[in-house]
């Protein structure tokens, strides 16, 4: 007999509710034996398996809660076997304060980066576009910046201690991948392109992968990029040394640098 139609509709999304549901109890189950065979890894001391480990609990996915002190337990092992993916994890987790008390000097050693300057890195701070002064916008166009980028942010802070930021900011679009970035800031009265020659490769929109340090050159500080293999201390790029700025004669430039010995 036929169901009247409030009734065939109430079926019908039953049966919807339970194939849903059927799926759902699916995936848990086949997310909970992924994770329990990535665990057998883990424990066995497979790095790869550690870091990915770290990284699920970190930022509680694929049904693993969010758990810092676990995902640092796990990345400390696969920086114990050299994993540099963790060791950059753990710098992240030091700067930002996840899990653990926030600590530029640990993040920098971590990172590979020499002694940071911490108050320059306290007040670092996201910005957009419309952030920017007047002469900063003006530089920007002259360089042929696409201000109009949907890659409409960047960061602040100030690398020659006169209370005025500079600015790194995304300067050109790239159809398959990050925007290239750019550093700009005042010499003197005037406007000018910081940027060392190789530039800032993969934009590094936060504080944490543009490490300002404590030395100086020429009046404006040095700065680490962590996530740059240095094209000067290893020009293969393995092992990956962080890419080290001194200012010299008006503008960043890359320098050799040897890092100290790999944490444990």
């Amino acid at each position: 007999m036929r169901k009247p139609p409030l009734i065939a509709s109430l079926v019908a999304l039953w049966l919807a509710m339970l194939a849903f549901g059927q799926t759902t109890v699916a995936s848990v189950a086949q997310d909970a034996a992924k994770l329990a065979s990535l665990r057998n890894r883990a424990e066995a001391g497979d790095p790869n398996a550690q870091f990915e480990l770290g990284f699920l609990y970190e930022y509680g996915v694929s049904g693993t809660p969010r758990d810092p002190a676990e995902a640092l337990k796990w990345y400390r092992k696969a920086a114990e076997r050299g994993d540099v993916g963790a060791k950059q994890s753990i710098a992240g987790m030091y700067f930002d304060g996840i899990g653990v008390t926030k600590d530029y000097g640990e993040a920098a050693r971590w990172y590979g980066c020499p002694k940071p300057n911490t108050e320059a890195l306290a007040s670092c701070r996201a910005i957009s576009y419309k952030d920017l002064p007047e002469g900063a916008l003006d530089l920007l166009t002259k360089m042929k910046c696409d201000v109009s980028s949907n890659y409409d942010y960047g960061t602040a802070v100030d690398l020659n201690a006169d209370g005025e930021p500079e600015y790194q900011v995304c300067c050109y679009d790239a159809p398959h991948g990050p925007c290239g970035a750019r550093v700009i800031g005042k010499v003197g009265s005037a406007w000018r392109d910081l940027t060392a020659k190789e530039g800032v490769l993969g934009y590094e929109n936060a504080c944490g992968l543009f490490i300002v340090l404590d030395s100086r050159h020429s009046g404006f500080s040095d700065v680490c990029l962590p996530s740059q293999c240095s094209t000067v201390s290893s020009p293969t790029g393995k092992p990956c040394v962080p890419t080290i700025w001194h200012f010299i004669d008006g503008r960043y430039r890359s320098v050799e640098y040897t890092p100290a010995a790999p944490l444990k």
